[in-house]
């Protein structure tokens, strides 16, 4: 469940507790999601939304390992570091040399761009 209005679009703040009242009238499994960028955000929406599940969109694209360390800190109790701009970057550009093979260069521009937008928007190094 996205937790926004159509209004809203992406647009924060997500309600994560508006999942919530939706979520105890159903019996079928809820996911939250919307705004997941941080552990911190990752643990709210859980905590708003009574959600065991959550799902990371945007955030991912900004930070490609937010998954595992939501997980090693499940598993660990443990905060990894962030994960800095040079591995994200790193990554993003492996991903755009593997697109080059089969697109234009205008296709892979297409689809990176958001990428980094994403970081930059959170992260003054980005």
């Amino acid at each position: 469940m996205h937790a926004r209005t159509r209004n809203e679009g992406y647009r924060p703040p997500a309600h994560w507790e508006w999942i919530g009242r939706i979520r105890s009238r159903l019996a079928i499994p809820v996911v939250a999601n919307g705004d997941i960028w941080s552990l911190e955000d990752y643990w709210r929406a859980r905590t708003l939304s009574g959600c065991r599940d959550v799902m990371i969109g945007r955030g991912a694209l900004a930070d490609p390992w937010l998954a595992p360390r939501i997980r090693h800190w499940q598993n660990t109790g443990e905060r990894l570091p962030e994960t800095p701009w040079a591995a994200r970057a790193e990554i993003l550009s492996r991903f755009a040399e593997r697109q080059r093979s089969t697109l234009p260069e205008r296709g892979v521009a297409s689809l990176i761009k958001q990428w980094p937008n994403h970081k930059r928007a959170r992260d003054p190094g980005g």
